[in-house]
């Protein structure tokens, strides 16, 4: 079995799989903040935060797949291993951006952790599966 250098090796775009990778993160990541900015002004003062942030979960996974599936070939990460440490990468990150975001935005730890506990109402484990998993469902959506 190969290295995980081995795994996020150059491939023939140029560059490293792990920037591109990133760069397709950072993508990801501006999606859904403008995701995010859209369903709070339009969704929660229909349903609420609390419905809101649920069905923006869903909604969140579907732009996922659609910016990965826009992105894969680019990114060639083809190896069921470099799928799925980029997709453990992306959800490291994004995790670390909400977290840092939530903060900045006033709420506490509890609060943040909240939207992850599904005991709570909280479906963002959801969301980090479809994250971690994205890869590996436009893979197979492409019949590869």
């Amino acid at each position: 079995m190969g290295s995980v250098k081995e795994s996020l090796r150059h491939t023939r775009f140029g560059g490293s799989m792990l920037l591109r990778a990133l760069l397709i993160w950072i993508v990801i990541i501006a999606v859904e903040t403008i995701h995010g900015i859209v369903r709070r002004i339009l969704l929660v003062p229909l349903v609420g935060e609390s419905l809101s942030n649920q069905a923006g979960v869903f909604i969140g996974s579907g732009l996922i797949v659609v910016v990965v599936w826009t992105a894969y070939d680019w990114l060639a990460a083809y190896s069921l291993r470099a799928q799925l440490l980029i997709g453990a990468l992306w959800c490291l990150l994004t995790f670390s951006f909400e977290t840092g975001l939530g903060y900045s935005l006033g709420y506490s730890p509890d609060q943040i952790l909240a939207g992850y506990d599904p005991w709570q109402g909280g479906l963002m484990l959801f969301g980090m599966v479809i994250l971690l998993c994205s890869l590996l469902i436009v893979s197979r959506l492409r019949g590869r």
